[in-house]
């Protein structure tokens, strides 16, 4: 029974032991990195928020605005003059509904009442007069903002802004995927690199165990020792050095996913063989086109829109030194609610304000210009200087992009196939140097080289592999850089 219990306990720390050695594959740390709520991806929504928002406050200024509001004065003040007759209380109320259109009007229509009373020995008494005000006011703008040019840029330019801010969140979305994935594979990189050094450290511990043992059968002398002894003592700092790079590269990962963090981070199952298909594949594909392939990149359509934003602002920044002229005009209707109920007392209501209204012509009407001409030739200055600006800094965004479209279509090839040989030829040294060790073995064991001899070519092998591996890496972050810019490449390595 005990034995059986043993067992059973044995079974379950191997289930738990393997549950927790199971690491994290490429697939899921994307997974994670596209579901969290990581730091990067807030700022990334939060810009296009921004733009949004931005937008939408502009277009909140040609929407109606509502406007209302009551007062009630009382006062126990004296009249200065005696037949000054002092209005005591005051009751004033208005409603205002006023929107301003894009096509340079702006429209106002109010209702106002103030009812007040009096009390004076020579002007007599009012009770409750009640005065009541209908108006509509419209302002025309006849130059500057002429049938909305000036709002309908601005209109325009807030507009194209999401557009573009929507546009480069997809891009960075994408960009930050492939951020992560760079991260994930410089851990794997460095994983083979461990690798290697702890089976070459595994043989420098054998090799400097065999010396001492020779030492001790007068076989060989200390500095052959020492020598084995130094390689170990390299090895162990290379492993070291492997491992610190490794902690930095988790400390980056978890900066872009925090909970990458909450446990210890290992590395899950991966398939080299197949990523270097899958690497040869997505180059072969991009190279069979010599021509830049537009449909795999939105940085195009940046380029479009900030061209669009472009002329938006310089028609923004011509308008700086321009004069203001404005037709304004209104109509309004003013009814009086004062009878005369006996000799100097009045009585008044809002009923008799607006009966003065319907049953009186009481309209009239108002209108004006109103002309503003800025003076000097400064403000001129000023204006060409920001139409300068508005063109200088939205041509630099569109040259960088387009030199950077270009550029990484154009290189990607050229260095996919430099590298790539570059990865060919080492691997032929690694496996020259391999050949070479073990005949320098062989020699050693004869007594034909010195262990120096041996010792550095067991170096430049190691040093072979590891460069195997540096360059490989190399060739994913070149293929990296190519896929942030054409970010919707369709191939199985872009993993979209």
């Amino acid at each position: 029974m005990l034995k059986q219990i043993f067992l059973l306990l044995l079974l379950l720390l191997f289930i738990i032991s393997n549950s927790y050695a199971q690491g994290w594959e490429e697939k899921s740390v994307i997974n994670l990195a596209k579901s969290s709520p990581t730091p990067d991806l807030l700022s990334i929504e939060a810009s296009f928020l921004q733009a949004k928002a931005e937008e939408q406050k502009l277009n909140d200024l040609f929407r109606a605005t509502l406007k209302a509001g009551t007062s009630h004065q009382e006062t126990n003040e004296r009249a200065i003059i005696q037949f000054q007759p002092i209005f005591t209380p005051i009751k004033q109320n208005y409603l205002e509904l006023s929107q301003q259109f894009q096509g340079g009007v702006k429209a106002k229509a109010s209702i106002s009442t103030d009812q007040r009373s009096a009390m004076s020995s020579f002007s007599g008494t009012f009770v409750n007069a009640t005065t009541t005000t209908l108006a509509f006011n419209l302002e025309f703008d006849l130059w500057k903002d002429f049938l909305g040019r000036l709002s309908q840029a601005q209109t325009n330019s807030a507009k194209l802004q999401r557009k573009r801010a929507l546009l480069e969140s997809e891009i960075n979305q994408a960009n930050f995927v492939l951020a992560v994935r760079r991260i994930y594979w410089a851990l794997v990189a460095n994983n083979e690199s461990l690798q290697i050094s702890r089976e070459l450290k595994v043989m420098a511990q054998k090799q400097y165990r065999d010396a001492k043992k020779r030492l001790a059968n007068s076989i060989s002398d200390k500095a052959e020792v020492a020598r084995y002894q130094a390689q170990l003592y390299s090895r162990e700092s290379g492993i070291t050095y492997l491992e610190y790079q490794r902690e930095l590269l988790i400390k980056e990962l978890t900066n872009l996913i925090p909970q990458i963090g909450e446990s210890e981070f290992q590395l899950g199952e991966y398939d080299l063989d197949k990523t270097v298909a899958e690497v040869l594949s997505c180059t072969a594909k991009i190279g069979a086109s010599s021509s830049i392939p537009w449909s795999d990149t939105d940085w195009d359509d940046v380029v479009k829109l900030l061209k669009e934003f472009q002329h938006e602002q310089v028609k923004l920044a011509q308008s700086y030194s321009d004069i203001d002229l404005k037709l304004i005009g209104g109509v309004q209707a003013v009814g009086v609610g004062s009878i005369e109920e006996r000799s100097n007392y009045r009585r008044g209501s809002y009923q008799d304000s607006w009966d003065d209204i319907n049953n009186t012509n009481r309209t009239g009407y108002n209108v004006g210009l109103s002309l503003t001409i800025p003076l000097g030739s400064e403000r001129a200055k000023t204006e060409k200087t920001q139409e300068k600006l508005a063109k200088k800094r939205v041509e630099a965004q569109i040259l960088r992009t387009q030199s950077q479209i270009q550029s990484t279509h154009k290189q990607l090839i050229k260095s996919i196939r430099m590298l790539t040989n570059m990865v060919r030829s080492q691997k032929l040294n690694s496996k020259a140097l391999k050949l070479r060790v073990n005949e320098m073995n062989k020699k050693f064991s004869q007594a034909r080289v010195s262990v120096n001899d041996l010792i550095n070519d067991q170096d430049a092998q190691l040093n072979s592999n590891l460069a195997v591996i540096d360059t490989q890496l190399q060739v994913l972050n070149t293929l990296f850089d190519y896929l942030s810019v054409f970010t919707k490449t369709q191939c199985t390595f872009n993993r979209i």
